[in-house]
């Protein structure tokens, strides 16, 4: 459709097929993909994922439900594509495929979809679970189906002007950053020399704490094998400008020279995550990080100004016979 007939369409009726809720009365979330079933529940103002198989309980990763919440509360029809059912493979919308989602609250039925595949550039194909028509929807979709995919793998959570100070220690090197009022100072552990950083590089540098997630959890014992965790490769403690500290280990993987075992110094869970996330804070040569002076500037002329106008210098050209 052209966009200007897209626009003035009536899509009215579209807001009678995914119909708004309050996100804050769902307590439960069942996740269906082909055989694999995820409960998600609310339990004490914390999201829980719950392992039946197992019978355990894991913390949630309350962003990932915060944005499923969000998205599905706020769903853009752009169009009907479907009403056959022979269309949900190849759109993804059939029950291999799709991630069968439905919300409750108690025991009553908020929402139920298939969310599928891509419809295009920013956009994705999503059905009722009770019906064959599928639809466009603005956005893409999170189509997360496993426990692992809904497990909280968060190592740190804060953003740099939450931070008071910041230890990194590594092979062969040691350093600190602490706020103060001039700016971030920091503090090379080993000479014990201190110096101003550039505070735009070390935000930078320190932004990736914002979120600061594992890529996937440990496979145990295999992940782990022949690891001495008493020597961590890095090191890191952030303390917050109200005196939490939160503080975390990696250690180098026998067989796998791009990933590292990470774990907070707090939990007992180990997660993976790629080598260079961390290789970023490991500076070979800290005045990388240093505040540089600014350059001086440059002198004014000091011939005086005619009429409040600066000097031009204006060459002597002959006029030219036409």
């Amino acid at each position: 459709k052209t966009l200007k007939n897209y626009s003035t369409e009536d899509k009215s009726k579209f807001a009678q097929v995914f119909k708004a809720f309050d996100k804050n009365s769902i307590d439960k979330i069942e996740v269906k993909r082909f055989m694999n079933l995820t409960k998600i529940e609310r339990k004490n103002d914390k999201w829980v994922v719950i392992d039946t198989a197992a019978s355990k309980e894991y913390l949630a990763d309350e962003d990932n439900v915060d944005r499923l919440l969000n998205d599905l509360d706020s769903l853009t029809v752009l169009d009907l594509v479907s009403t056959n059912k022979e269309s949900h493979f190849k759109m993804k919308v059939d029950t291999l495929q799709g991630a069968h989602i439905t919300l409750f609250n108690g025991k009553n039925v908020v929402m139920d979809v298939v969310i599928g595949g891509m419809a295009g550039y920013g956009s994705t194909y999503i059905r009722p679970a009770k019906s064959d028509n599928v639809y466009e929807i603005k956005g893409m979709l999170m189509r997360y189906s496993s426990i692992n995919d809904w497990r909280n793998k968060t190592i740190a959570k804060v953003m740099p002007e939450q931070m008071k100070s910041f230890d990194f220690d590594y092979p062969k090197k040691s350093y600190s950053i602490e706020k103060v009022d001039s700016g971030w100072q920091i503090t090379d552990n080993k000479s014990d020399k201190k110096f101003m950083g550039d505070s735009m590089k070390v935000v930078n540098m320190l932004r990736m704490f914002g979120n600061f997630r594992a890529s996937a959890f440990a496979k145990l014992p295999d992940d782990t094998s022949g690891i001495d965790f008493s020597k961590p490769t890095y090191h890191g403690k952030i303390t917050t400008n109200d005196g939490k500290q939160i503080s975390f280990s990696a250690y180098k993987m026998a067989k796998n020279d791009n990933n590292l075992i990470i774990k907070s110094d707090t939990d007992s869970v180990y997660y993976r995550t790629y080598k260079g996330m961390l290789a970023r804070l490991a500076k070979s040569d800290l005045n990388s990080l240093k505040k540089t002076a600014m350059p001086p500037q440059s002198q004014k002329s000091s011939k005086p100004m005619i009429q409040g106008k600066p000097n031009v210098i204006r060459s002597k050209v002959k006029p030219v016979n036409r």
